[in-house]
C-alpha cells in the first residue's frame, strides 16, 4: 500500500465503522469472512480539474444473506460512512476527500450483498 491509500484506511477506520471487516487493498478476494473492506485504486482522472490527485473505488461486502443489505448490515454502515464523510471532508494527507452517491446492492455470485461508491481526493500541499 501507499501511505496515500494507508491514510484513508486509516480516515475509515478512525469512524470505528470498519472493526468488525477484513481491510483489503487493490482487490477485494472472498476468503469465507463475513465482512470486507476493500480499497481498489481507480484509474483515469477526475472530471473536476482542480482534483488531480488518487481516485480510489471502496467496495464494502456483506456476509451471504439476503437480509444483510435489508436488515441494517452494510446499508446502514454505508450510510453511516456517507455522514462522518459530509462531517470530515479532509484527513491528515488529503486537504479534500469526498465519495460518489453509493451503488445500488449488487449481489454477487456467491449471494453477498456488495455496496461500492467511488472517493476522489485532494492531496494536501
Amino acid at each position: 500500500m501507499t501511505d496515500i491509500s494507508d491514510d484513508i484506511i486509516k480516515y475509515f477506520k478512525d469512524t470505528g465503522l470498519i472493526d468488525d471487516y477484513t481491510v483489503q487493498y487493490e482487490q477485494w478476494h472472498d476468503g469465507g469472512k463475513p465482512y470486507y473492506f476493500a480499497i481498489i485504486p481507480d484509474s483515469g482522472m477526475p472530471v473536476m480539474p482542480w482534483m488531480r490527485s488518487p481516485n480510489y473505488r471502496v467496495v464494502i461486502v456483506g456476509p451471504k444473506s439476503k437480509r444483510a443489505y435489508a436488515n441494517g448490515g452494510i446499508g446502514n454502515m454505508v450510510e453511516s460512512l456517507m455522514q462522518y464523510m459530509r462531517d470530515n471532508m479532509s484527513s491528515p494527507l488529503h486537504n479534500y476527500i469526498e465519495a460518489t452517491e453509493p451503488s445500488q446492492p449488487i449481489t454477487t455470485d456467491s449471494d453477498r450483498r456488495m455496496i461500492t461508491f467511488s472517493l476522489m481526493t485532494k492531496l494536501a500541499v
